[in-house]
């Protein structure tokens, strides 16, 4: 019995089978309609009975064409905040035929997705997108999609999963602090004060100063191509270093999930504000160290940074 318990959890029927409320109504007509025939014998009610059986079992063939040979290719979003709506798209493609009425489900509880494809064709890519909110931060890990149809008749909903595992990375939720608010913020989480934090940062936008060989190590930013290419080697362009303010942010570690969100929005804010007003920003975790920069890839690196925070054993 212990046996049999195990072997039912694990095993998966290939297609779910849901009668709708209409199908239900439907089928107890149709039992009805048997019960006359075979109480009364009269050939129209059994004429009418195979009629009705032979709607069911065309609703079963032309609802497993309709999903059979669909495929799926999922698109998640590129920078998705907490709190808010994303976008995922699906491509949708048919191998054979067409495919109509589709309801598409992400099988996920804190992400339920759900978008509907009206219909698509063979060699035809179709593009759909499923608007939800991103629950919290952090990474999300995205398996089964359902799809479901109710073609043709509407009588039962049938449903085809498909694995399709992805990680849908959610940064800090969005906030919008006051420029007092991070002065005052700066004691906590800078190390050290705002107004202190000056030094020279190597290559940065002053005057040129020379061209050298390019090292091991060097970013690819700082390269020369045009005297490369004269002297057929990577040359490095040297400038003369100007003072930038550089700040340096620091994640403590904290066991409190809700606590630790808020300390990642709120460095998220920070680091937004100092690089639209032209700091470098460093930012130091338990677990890694950011060189300080700016622009907006390295927000975009920042913002990463904080999103994994507290799920590093998840990132393998």
């Amino acid at each position: 019995m212990a046996l049999f318990s195990k072997w039912k959890k694990r095993w998966k029927a290939p297609r779910q089978l849901k009668t709708t409320r209409i199908g239900k109504v439907y089928i107890a007509l149709s039992l009805g309609v048997g019960v006359a025939a075979l109480n009364t014998g009269n050939n129209l009610l059994y004429l009418m009975l195979g009629l009705l059986l032979s709607f069911i079992v065309s609703s079963g063939i032309l609802s497993e064409m309709n999903i059979r040979h669909l495929t799926l290719t999922r698109i998640l979003p590129s920078q998705p905040r907490a709190g808010e709506m994303c976008t995922v798209l699906y491509e949708a493609r048919t191998n054979k035929g067409f495919s109509f009425a589709i309801e598409l489900n992400e099988k996920h509880a804190l992400f339920p997705a759900k978008t509907f494809l009206s219909s698509t064709k063979k060699e035809q890519t179709t593009l759909v997108a499923a608007q939800c909110p991103a629950p919290r931060r952090g990474p999300l890990r995205l398996g089964e999609v359902q799809i479901s149809t109710r073609f043709p008749f509407g009588l039962f909903i049938k449903t085809r999963s498909i694995y399709m595992p992805q990680t849908l990375l959610v940064l800090p939720r969005r906030l919008h602090l006051p420029p007092k608010t991070i002065q005052t913020s700066s004691q906590k989480h800078f190390n050290g004060n705002l107004n202190a934090h000056f030094k020279s940062v190597p290559n940065g936008s002053g005057d040129v100063w020379g061209i050298v060989d390019l090292q091991e190590g060097n970013e690819a930013k700082h390269i020369h191509w045009l005297k490369s290419a004269t002297v057929g080697k990577l040359m490095k362009i040297l400038r003369e270093p100007e003072n930038s303010h550089v700040c340096m942010l620091r994640l403590e570690a904290l066991t409190s999930l809700p606590l630790l969100d808020r300390q990642c929005e709120e460095l998220a804010a920070i680091s937004h504000w100092l690089l639209a007003h032209g700091y470098h920003v460093e930012l130091q975790t338990p677990s890694q160290t950011l060189k300080a920069s700016s622009g907006p890839a390295h927000e975009k690196h920042i913002l990463q940074t904080l999103a994994w925070a507290g799920f590093e054993g998840e990132e393998a």
